[in-house]
């Protein structure tokens, strides 16, 4: 058996605010809020039923690998999100992101006592992977909705253009090109940077119209960018 929860759902039944959908959050705000920032890999995860049985959440294992800013963590710590399957039974919290064990992630953290549906700042938009660009490669990082982080014009950190992510923990840009297929109401044939076709399953977040190029950004550049915000922002040294 499945059941499925809004995110903003979730969040009013577990003390959090409500709003019509999750909501964009700037890096600014990412770094304000959150109570820690931690680099860490995912060991393991396990679902369990919270003490009034209600509902089902996800706890994933991490190993600390590096302070950003905020409260320390112990050196292997817990993140807790909404959902998961016990007892055959599984409940769905869209919007929250799924870590995947063996990854290493710059997390931007609640306090563990803050009951949110989601550990991370804004869901999706407070956990960033590092992966590696297979061009140049240098690690770089996404977002949880897989969009690769880097600089813009005006010297900002942003998530910009959706990426696919494949085994070897690679990042591929698509779509880099379009082509019509056969009539001008088909669907456009989306290729990847070397040219090969993208399968419709496989295929990144489209880039919004206009959205110009970032400037690759390591992850070491956008821990200092982040602990620079949060000085900035906070007054913390």
């Amino acid at each position: 058996m499945k059941k499925w929860f809004g995110a903003t759902f979730l969040a009013v039944m577990v003390g959090g605010t409500a709003s019509a959908a999750v909501r964009f959050v700037p890096m600014e705000e990412i770094a304000a809020e959150a109570d820690t920032g931690v680099v860490g890999r995912v060991v393991d995860k396990y679902c369990a039923w919270d003490n009034e049985h209600k509902m089902i959440w996800t706890h994933y294992i991490v190993d600390q690998m590096q302070h950003v800013f905020g409260k320390d963590v112990e050196a292997r710590f817990e993140l807790n999100f909404a959902g998961g399957t016990v007892d055959g039974k599984t409940m769905i919290v869209t919007e929250t992101p799924e870590p995947e064990i063996g990854q290493e992630y710059v997390f931007f953290v609640y306090d563990a006592t803050k009951k949110f549906s989601a550990a991370t700042v804004g869901h999706f938009q407070g956990l960033f992977k590092i992966v590696r660009n297979p061009q140049t490669g240098f690690t770089q990082l996404v977002n949880g909705e897989n969009r690769l982080v880097g600089g813009d014009e005006d010297g900002r950190i942003i998530a910009g253009p959706g990426v696919t992510v494949d085994a070897d923990n690679h990042i591929h840009l698509a779509p880099l090109s379009r082509e019509e297929a056969g009539t001008p109401e088909a669907e456009p044939v989306i290729r990847d940077y070397r040219g090969q076709i993208v399968p419709e399953g496989a295929r990144a977040i489209a880039d919004a119209p206009g959205e110009k190029p970032l400037a690759p950004i390591d992850a070491d550049a956008f821990i200092d960018y982040m602990r620079d915000l949060r000085a900035r922002i906070r007054g913390e040294k």
